[in-house]
């Protein structure tokens, strides 16, 4: 969700917090396009993190350094192929697409080591999420370049308001695994 809110907003966003004085129309459309490739990759960044750590348990810190440097070398590679063609948007992408060439690695060769680890509930909640994900970034869009372009704090908050309210309550009617119960936590400390 933190990802298709993010690329769904990303030009509000940026609009709203530097776009005034200096900064023109035209630093906002570059600093947007650079938060929208980097937001592709926001899921990578953190799989990674969590991949390592199933390394690290399986006592081999060697196969994620590895991976990260041939990751490194496929960044430095794509950066400077795309920043020709995208500028700096390229170079976010480039970020991006290693990262997910470095999840894909670990992911395989973890697999390889302990067998199936992705099991059906998890490719299910994976699937739920990006569902409710998707109907959150359309209202997002809506609210943002639609109903409130021409207010630019409007443009971010009410999407913001609105994106996260429906993609709980969207994870709550899909019934994604755990958020029932932290909803329910959630309530019973904000009553008490």
């Amino acid at each position: 969700p933190a990802t298709v809110g993010l690329m769904i907003l990303s030009t509000p966003i940026v609009r709203l917090l530097f776009e005034r004085g200096a900064f023109s129309p035209y630093a906002t459309a570059i600093t947007s396009q650079a938060l929208f490739y980097y937001s592709l990759g926001l899921t990578f960044f953190a799989t990674v993190k969590i991949i390592t750590s199933a390394f690290y348990s399986l006592k081999d810190t060697a196969t994620p350094v590895k991976t990260a440097f041939v990751c490194l070398s496929t960044n430095i590679v794509l950066n400077l192929i795309l920043m020709q063609f995208m500028g700096v948007g390229g170079l976010a992408l480039s970020t991006s697409i290693s990262s997910l060439l470095n999840v894909t690695l670990l992911s395989l060769i973890l697999r390889q080591r302990i067998g199936r680890w992705a099991t059906g509930d998890l490719t299910r909640v994976i699937y739920q999420t990006v569902i409710a994900s998707i109907i959150m970034g359309i209202l997002c869009y809506v609210l943002a370049y639609r109903i409130f372009a021409d207010n630019k704090l409007l443009a971010v908050i009410v999407p913001i308001f609105v994106g996260v309210c429906s993609y709980l309550a969207f994870s709550y009617w899909l019934n994604i695994s755990g958020c029932r119960e932290l909803m329910r936590s959630v309530y019973k400390k904000v009553i008490k």
